[in-house]
This record gives structure tokens, sequence and C-alpha cells, in this order.
């Protein structure tokens, strides 16, 4: 067959040619989605600023900031000595360490150092521009820097190379400090969250509280200030504490949130609350006598005898001398004309078996078994602050209704939240959790 002149043999061969490659094409793409899979859209992460965290005075104790990764990629970088002497030297990494990273095998990309400051990002970046290096980016990542180091750590608490909190408010407020983005993609603002702390006196009681541990050698500590009216925290000490700057290299101990997480006997310092309670039941007067000779001796109907033993022999006192000689034997005696169900509930509305529900994580209720599981000692045993556990903040919040003429105040580390622009958004209100005792059993 002849062919015409536009359709010659040579524009054939193109034409086939050009068929060829397409189609090898087609099913080289077809092969690989199958073997791999379509890619995913990588969609850009939405960032919203993180609120910051001030104490009362408005000292601020916790900031977003920017720190930066330093990013390598082995295979484009020219000179590795060159890179390795300036680079090194610039984030204060060993020349011939970062050569020998520069050499190992593996992956081509790898973190030279993570979240440098400011500082060592302007050297690293005059290090780069001054020797033409190659393969080495600095990338930008939000972070959190608290200016005040270890001061209230554990109500600060730490946030995550994820940008989520791990302890502290900087966990229980998260979505407060950094609200998710919605479904649309819109990016909430923020608030700042000021805290009841006072800073200057919190700095203060951590001072004593690290005087006294070197001077008793105490393995840890616990203080709490509080204004018993308002409910307000104005200091809250757990040493040892850890430096919230360095929290990664923070020991197991220095992490504890004791005053929250710790359930503790209280021995004869629940004694105020028994007494309290006992009164208001009228299981005794103020006026009420009782003989200390020395320990509580008390027969069951089957014939047990339950002896508990007190400091002294205190003689005849009152309930104020119990309280003030720390009478077990008093106490006790106190308890044997109680009922027990009214016993138990009162203590139960001074907070005791319950959390207080403070803005923090993981805290406990201690342990306050039910009358149902007493034993026939329990009654006294509990009045002198025994077979109980509670914590430190229970102890605290029970303290304001003695100070309140009665009446329970619920404890709170929250002072305010406020926009970025300073609009207020909450502010702290004194809470009541009710009446326990009447107001003339908590003026004796």
């Amino acid at each position: 067959m002849e062919m015409n002149g536009f359709i010659s043999r040579p524009r054939l061969i193109v034409l086939f040619a050009g068929i060829a490659a397409f189609l090898i094409l087609i099913i080289v793409n077809y092969g690989r989605f199958m073997l791999f899979g379509r890619p995913e859209p990588v969609q850009p992460r939405i960032v919203t600023e993180r609120g910051s965290i001030l104490d009362r005075n408005g000292k601020i104790l916790a900031v977003q900031t920017t720190l930066y990764n330093i990013a390598v990629t082995r295979s484009a970088v020219e000179d590795k000595e060159l890179f390795a002497e300036s680079v090194g030297s610039a984030c204060s990494i060993p020349g011939d360490e970062l050569l020998s990273r520069l050499n190992e095998g593996g992956s081509d990309f790898f973190y030279l150092k993570k979240k440098i400051s400011e500082g060592e990002k302007a050297a690293v970046a005059d290090a780069v521009s001054r020797n033409r290096l190659r393969g080495i980016r600095l990338e930008p990542v939000m972070s959190r820097t608290y200016p005040e180091n270890s001061l209230a750590s554990h109500i600060v608490g730490f946030l995550g190379d994820d940008g989520q909190g791990l302890t502290g408010v900087e966990y229980s407020f998260q979505d407060i400090l950094s609200p998710p983005v919605a479904q649309d993609g819109a990016a909430k603002e923020g608030y700042n969250v000021m805290l009841t702390i006072d800073g200057s006196l919190q700095y203060e009681l951590e001072k004593i509280a690290a005087d006294t541990m070197e001077r008793t050698k105490a393995e840890a500590m616990m203080m709490i200030a509080a204004s018993a009216r308002t409910g307000e925290i104005l200091a809250y000490i757990s040493d040892p504490s850890a430096n919230l700057n360095a929290f990664t290299t923070s020991t197991e101990s220095e992490r504890k949130d004791r005053p929250a997480l710790y359930a503790y006997e209280p021995g004869s310092v629940f004694k105020i609350f028994s007494v309290a309670a006992l009164m208001d039941l009228g299981a005794a007067s103020n006026d009420s006598l009782y003989l200390c000779d020395g320990g509580y001796t008390m027969k069951t109907s089957g014939g047990a005898t339950i002896n508990i033993k007190c400091l002294d022999h205190h003689g005849w006192i009152t309930p104020r001398d119990v309280i003030r000689f720390s009478c077990n034997d008093g106490t006790a005696q106190m308890a044997e004309k109680a009922d027990p169900a009214g016993f138990e509930a009162k203590l139960r509305a001074f907070g005791f078996g319950s959390k207080t529900g403070i803005e923090l994580p993981g805290e406990t209720a201690g342990i306050f078994a039910s009358r149902s599981h007493w034993s026939l000692r329990s009654k006294p045993t509990i009045a002198i602050g025994q077979e109980i556990s509670v914590s430190a903040l229970q102890m605290v919040e029970a303290a304001t209704v003695l100070a309140n003429g009665g009446e329970r105040v619920k404890l709170s580390l929250l002072s305010r939240l406020y926009t970025r622009d300073g609009l207020p958004v909450y502010e702290h209100e004194r809470k009541s959790l009710g009446r326990v005792i009447s107001a003339e059993t908590a003026r004796h």
C-alpha cells in the first residue's frame, strides 16, 4: 500500500512510539498505586496561639514561644567536615560527634537538635550563611516557656511536644488554653488563665519548705495556704519540685503532686473535726467533762476489750481540753456516745471520702470506709484520726467549715479567664458547699 505525503513511515513510527510510552506510563502508575496506595493529601496544621498562665497579680508563669528544630538531610551536605565544624560550634555539639552522625547509615534525614533557643537559632543561621551550607534547615515550632522555672510547678503543669498538656493546669485546662479546631477549620483563640496563686507568697513558702527539708533531711513536704473565706488557694507547695523548663529530665519524686495525689492517715490533727462533729451531734457539750486516766477501755457485748492509749494522764478535761492536749482518751469517750450513722454522715459533710474537685488531674478521694464495714473499734479509732486516709486538700477544705461559721467553701485555683485583648470571660466567685455544723459549734 502506498502512503500519501502526510502519512509517512517516520511519522507512524513517532506516533506508535508515543502511544507505547503513554501506555507504559499508565501501567507503571497503576502498578505503583496498587502496591503503595494513593498518597494521603497533607493538610496544613492549623495552630492556635495557646493562652498564658499567670498568678493572681499578673506574673507570667507559662507563655507561648517559638523555638526551632535543626533538620539535616545527609545527602545534600557537600562538605561534611566544614558542616560539622561550623554548625557544631554554633549549637554546642562537638564537631567529631556531628561528623559521625553525618556518616551514619539509615535514614537520609534526621533532627540534629530540637527546641533550640532564639540565640542558638541565630548562631546556626549565621554559620549556614557564612559557609553557604546546604542540607540544613531551621523548622519553627510552637513551644512553651516557664519564666519562673519551678515556681508552683505542680499547679502550672507541663506541655508536651504535641501541644497537649501533660500535668497541672496545662492538662486540666487544655481546651481552654488551646481550643480544638472547629469542623469548619476555624481556629478559636485560647484564653489566658489567671490563677489564685500569689507568686510572692508561693516563693516565700517554697523557701521555707526547702530550708525545712534541708534541716530535717525529710524526703518530701506539703504546704497549702488558702483564703478560708473565699476558697482561693494562695500557695501550693509540693517539694521536691521540677523545673518546668527541664521537665523531661526531672525525677518521679519531683513530678508528684502530693497535696492532690497522696492519701495519708491524718492522726491527731483530725480530732478538731471529730470533736466539732460530735458536739454538733449532741454527743458532747462545751461543758462536758471526761476523765483521762492514760487510756480508753471499752468492753464489747461479746466480751472483747478495746484499748486505746493516750500520751498522758490528763485528768478531768472538757472538749476544748481534748483538742488542746490532743487527748485520745477524751476523744474516744466522746465518740462512744455518738450514733455511728450520724458520725459518719457528719465527717462526710466535711468532705472526707470524696474529691474536692480542684482544677488538677488525678486527685484522690482518700479512704473512708462505710460504717457497714466498721469494726467495733472503728468509731473511736476514726475519731482520733486513724483508720481513715485523707488528702491535704481535703483537710484544708474541711478547715473552711470552722472559719465560715459552719459552712464549707469549695477550694479553687482559678481566679480569672480573659481573652488576649483583656476582656474578662470568667471571674472567681465564692462557692458554698452547704452547712456542716451550726454557727454556735463552729464558734466554740
